[in-house]
């Protein structure tokens, strides 16, 4: 679903300047921080191409943390 949303907005985006109504993307600088953040996790805890136990916690550690801070946000 996350995927169909990171590409469909940008696109949707793009279509509304040919029509009447313009969407803009503004985003709360607190998700632009979680998507850098968010970058950085992924790629810190799988560059090196294998997955623990360990590994997993993490991720999931950092997915509950940000679903967190959203539900806070809004």
């Amino acid at each position: 679903m996350g995927q169909i949303a990171a590409f469909l907005y940008p696109a949707l985006v793009l279509v509304s300047l040919l029509t009447a109504t313009t969407l803009t993307f503004a985003l709360a600088p607190i998700y632009v921080g979680a998507l850098f953040g968010t970058a950085l996790i992924i790629w810190q805890i799988t560059g090196d191409g294998e997955a623990t136990m360990f590994e997993g916690t993490a991720l999931v550690a950092a997915y509950v943390i940000l679903a967190t801070v959203a539900a806070f946000e809004t």
